[in-house]
């Protein structure tokens, strides 16, 4: 396996196929989207669109480990708003917020590395100081302004809304679009999706060395390499801390084996929500957090690693966070389908 030779191509992979389509969505009632700027806050104009009826079907509650023999799709990734709903006898007006000074284009990419870093110094699930359940959406739109990115906002019914900012300017990560999505309800945060590409203080292993061993970790890839690549895509579930990592990395074939070295450099997205206001009782499972996500986090016959693997959750956390370890983990061949 010569992981540098595929590491261009599986930033295109990540950036494609976890950024893929989302089912659509039924809704009978009207939606409404707009675009805004920093300059253009406090006349955000909502052009109401209808979305046509479909037939989705419901998730599953149940955990499901299916293999598939179709890649993950390429298309356009819309996130689809989750059944969460924040609890809340009456809508209250929020009040409108300035819009903060906007960052000199040379300067944006500089302030967006040290808030990928240091988290604005705020613990996950907070966002760039961004808490879930706390902040309200005028906060998100002010903070993100001062990049001068676009931001679309989504109403759908329920009191749900969904912020997107795409940041498009050549001074972020090298003019590589990254988006950022937000999950509002009735005016109140409460997720995050987040592509973390490759910042090393949020892959796995950071998290791990932080919040300790994941309570489920599944596994999706392919029996050999398709068009040169062998993907070896992770989701890394952190119930209690409110974190779901869907992270990728490159594999090898070893005999009859797919070997996956992880080394923390794959790329990856984040999942971030309150735990208190999702699961306040702790009865919901794996399955039903990761189906009421986004497209770019859904499971595409992923299966627990104990399951196809030398490893389980103890062992890969055992292996990973001990510098003297050389093993990999091992998958057979035959577990898993081509495209």
């Amino acid at each position: 396996m010569n992981k540098k030779k595929l590491g261009i191509g599986l930033t295109a992979v990540l950036l494609v196929a976890l950024i893929s389509c989302a089912r659509t969505q039924q809704v009978d009632e009207v939606s409404a989207t707009a675009t805004v700027s920093s300059s253009d806050l406090d006349s955000v104009v909502i052009v109401p669109t209808m979305i046509p009826e479909t037939n989705t079907p419901v998730p599953s509650s149940t955990p499901t480990a299916t293999l598939t023999a179709t890649p993950e799709p390429t298309h356009t990734a819309t996130l689809i708003p989750t059944a969460t709903i924040l609890p809340t006898e009456t809508a209250t007006p929020l009040p409108t917020l300035p819009p903060l000074p906007t960052i000199p284009p040379n300067q944006r990419g500089e302030k967006y590395d040290e808030l990928m870093t240091t988290n604005n110094g705020c613990q996950l699930p907070c966002w760039w100081g961004l808490e879930m359940g706390i902040s309200t959406i005028n906060e998100v739109i002010q903070h993100y302004s001062q990049f001068d990115p676009f931001i679309t906002i989504q109403e759908y019914p329920e009191g749900l809304t969904i912020v997107t900012v795409l940041f498009e300017d050549a001074e972020i990560e090298d003019g590589v679009q990254t988006r950022h999505v937000f999950i509002i309800s009735n005016g109140i945060l409460i997720e995050a999706e987040i592509e973390a590409r490759f910042y090393t203080n949020l892959n796995p292993l950071a998290l791990m060395e932080k919040f300790g061993q994941p309570a489920e970790v599944w596994l999706w890839t392919f029996p050999e390499p398709y068009q040169s690549l062998l993907p070896a895509d992770f989701r890394f579930y952190f119930p209690e801390q409110g974190i779901l990592s869907a992270y990728r990395e490159g594999a090898g074939n070893v005999e009859e084996n797919v070997e996956v070295c992880i080394d923390g450099d794959g790329g990856k997205i984040l999942l971030l929500w309150n735990p208190d206001i999702w699961d306040p009782d702790g009865t919901k499972n794996f399955a039903e957090r990761v189906n009421l996500s986004s497209s770019a986090i859904r499971l595409y016959g992923h299966q627990p690693i104990s399951q196809v693997s030398n490893w389980d959750e103890e062992a890969l956390y055992t292996n990973l966070l001990n510098p003297n370890s050389t093993e990999c983990l091992l998958t057979p061949s035959n577990l898993w389908q081509s495209p």
